[in-house]
């Protein structure tokens, strides 16, 4: 009896294996209205991660990352390549007092910077400055010269304030000629 069982559960192993699955035709196969299914090898899970990105083919800049290849060892080399990429700085000068005080102020609010007796100060200052230059009027001749300066070298030539200005200037150029030639020879 003992034999008959093991001869049994022998015969049940051959042809339940997985190899004798595969070279019997399933029934599924046999129906040409349905595709088969894939492997379930190939099947994505739905709870698990997705499947990894492929590596580029640029070994990445911005940080080391062991790729397997050969990487440097001369340290002389990481220094020029480092080098390169720094813009020299322009030379450094310290602040002075009122450039400090300046930049502060200029951080404050309104309300702040009219409580601090320094930023009042240099918004007085600053404000005399600026009444100072709105105060310098144009001569006619300064807006003259704008004007001529504005224009194409036709349209100046059929102009007659700028034609006369053209003159002026010329003969200020000759005059202020003649006398560096005066002094030049006077000191031989």
């Amino acid at each position: 009896m003992h034999r008959l069982g093991l001869c049994a559960a022998l015969a049940i192993a051959l042809f339940a294996s997985p190899s004798a699955a595969q070279t019997a035709p399933p029934a599924e196969q046999t129906n040409p209205g349905v595709p088969p299914a894939p492997p379930p090898d190939m099947q994505p899970t739905p709870g698990g991660p997705p499947p990894f990105l492929p590596m580029p083919s640029r070994p990445p800049q911005h940080r080391w990352v062991d790729m397997g290849g050969h990487h440097r060892t001369s340290t002389a080399r990481h220094r020029t390549v480092a080098r390169a990429h720094h813009k020299a700085k322009p030379a450094h000068h310290r602040l002075t007092r009122a450039e400090k005080d300046s930049r502060y102020c200029d951080k404050l609010s309104h309300r702040r910077a009219m409580h601090n007796r320094i930023c009042v100060k240099l918004m007085k200052s600053e404000k005399a400055k600026k009444a100072k230059l709105a105060h310098h009027r144009l001569t006619r001749t300064e807006k003259n010269v704008r004007y001529c300066d504005s224009l194409s070298h036709r349209r100046m030539m059929h102009n007659r304030t700028c034609v006369k200005l053209m003159k002026s200037e010329k003969a200020k150029k000759r005059h202020q000629a003649a006398k560096r030639h005066k002094a030049t020879h006077r000191r031989r």
